[in-house]
C-alpha cells in the first residue's frame, strides 16, 4: 500500500521546486511525529475546520506518511551492503553522547580557570557528525593534559581513553562511510520530497491548531510539538497571530 501511495504522489512531489525541498535528520521520528498529528486532527475536525482549516491538509497527511515511509525503505534500500553503515550507526549515538558528557565534564573541572574554559568552548563543533568527531578527540586531548584537574571532581579517567579510541575508530568508519553513501540520490531526492510534501500540510495543521486552541495549553501543545519543526525555514511565529484564509 505505501507503495502505491508513493506512486500516485509522484507527479506532486516531482513539481516541488528544489529550493523547497527541505530534509528530514530522522524520518521515523518525523513519521511518528505526523501520524501523531493526523490523529489530534481527526478528533478535532471541527474547531479546526471552523477555524479556517482545509480538511485536505489532513488527507495530504495521510497520504504523504506512507509514501514518506516507502520513499525511506527505498532510500536505505540503495545503500547496498555497507558494513561501515552499520558500524556508523551502531556506534554514533554513544560518541554524540560522550562528546556531550565530557564536554560537561571540563567544563566542570576548569570552573574556576577562565582561560581553560574558552579553550573548551573554542572546540564546540555543532550537531554535525564529523564536528563531532573533530570535538570528541580534542576533548579527549584536552582532558588527557589536564587529569589534575579532572582528579578533584572525581573523574572517570577510562571516559578519555574511549573518547580517543572511539573518535578515531569512527573517524575511520566516517570516512568510508562518506565515501560509500550516495546511494541513489534519486531515490534521496524522493525522500526529501516526500518529507516536504508531509511538512506543507503538518504546518498548515500546525498553523490553525495553534490559533483555535490558543487558549487550551494542553491542545495547543500538540500542535505547538509540530509547528516548532521548521522554525528556520519559515522564522519565529507569533502565537497569537491570526490565521491565514483558507485554502480552497
Amino acid at each position: 500500500m505505501a507503495n502505491e501511495e508513493l506512486e500516485a504522489l509522484k507527479p506532486a512531489l516531482a513539481v516541488i521546486p528544489a529550493s523547497d525541498v527541505k530534509t528530514a535528520v530522522n524520518v521515523q521520528s518525523e513519521i511518528i511525529r505526523f501520524t501523531s498529528l493526523t490523529q489530534t486532527a481527526d478528533e478535532n475536525i471541527d474547531v479546526l475546520t471552523k477555524a479556517g482549516l482545509n480538511p485536505v491538509n489532513v488527507s495530504n497527511l495521510k497520504s504523504g506518511i506512507p509514501a514518506m515511509s516507502s520513499a525511506e525503505a527505498l532510500w536505505e534500500m540503495s545503500f547496498g551492503a555497507n558494513d561501515s553503515h552499520a558500524q556508523w550507526a551502531a556506534k554514533s549515538d554513544s560518541a554524540f553522547s560522550l562528546r556531550r558528557t565530557l564536554r560537561r565534564d571540563l567544563k566542570h573541572a576548569c570552573h574556576d580557570h577562565p582561560e581553560l574554559l574558552k579553550v573548551i568552548s573554542a572546540m564546540e563543533r555543532g550537531q554535525t557528525n564529523d564536528g563531532m568527531l573533530l570535538e570528541l578527540g580534542e576533548l579527549a586531548q584536552f582532558g588527557a593534559e589536564h587529569t589534575d584537574l579532572l582528579a578533584a571532581i572525581g573523574f572517570d579517567n577510562s571516559k578519555i581513553d574511549t573518547a580517543k579510541s572511539l573518535s578515531s575508530e569512527l573517524t575511520a568508519v566516517y570516512a568510508n562511510h562518506h565515501l560509500n553513501r550516495g546511494g541513489d540520490q534519486g531515490a534521496r531526492d524522493l525522500r526529501d520530497r516526500a518529507f516536504t510534501y508531509c511538512t506543507k500540510s503538518a504546518d498548515e495543521i500546525c498553523r490553525y491548531g495553534k490559533y483555535a486552541f490558543a487558549e487550551d495549553q494542553n491542545m495547543l501543545a500538540k500542535f505547538t510539538k509540530g509547528w516548532s519543526h521548521n522554525t528556520k525555514s519559515h522564522g519565529k511565529q507569533d502565537d497569537n497571530q491570526t490565521p491565514p484564509p483558507a485554502k480552497t
